[in-house]
């Protein structure tokens, strides 16, 4: 039953990551880029910026939501090595081989899509192996 458990557990915990890393490079540029712009159109509703002012203030906002983007990242990253680490000490040799494979199948899919969405193909074009 404990079995069962942890291998739902698993599979739930993968598929939720591997879906919200889809298309992460491109989404995160384009999102750092859309919340700047609207960070710097507000700010210049409000304090009346010149075309000058709103041009710097841009990339102020930009510059910031990549690296705040970036601190994220590395901070996901780590907090996926840890889960990982921590159901690795859970699992039998077996299930440790497993584990790897389905990652590494994740992974490989992952690579695949995204390398298919950069030749301007919607998620729902791309064809599911």
């Amino acid at each position: 039953m404990k079995r069962m458990i942890l291998a739902s557990l698993l599979f739930l915990s993968m598929g939720t990551i591997a879906f919200a890393q889809q298309n992460h490079r491109k989404r995160e540029f384009k999102m750092a880029e859309e919340r700047a712009k609207r960070q710097t159109e507000r700010l210049a509703q409000e304090l009346s910026l010149s075309e000058e002012q709103k041009k710097e203030i841009y990339a102020i906002n930009l510059d910031n939501m990549k690296k705040v983007d970036a601190e994220h990242k590395e901070l996901m990253q780590k907090s996926m090595k840890e889960r990982d680490e921590k159901i690795s000490e859970l699992l039998t040799e077996a299930q440790k081989s497993t584990y790897q494979k389905l990652k590494k199948e994740r992974f490989q899919k992952r690579k695949h899509r995204e390398s298919h969405r950069g030749m301007g193909k919607s998620a729902e074009e791309i064809p599911q192996s």
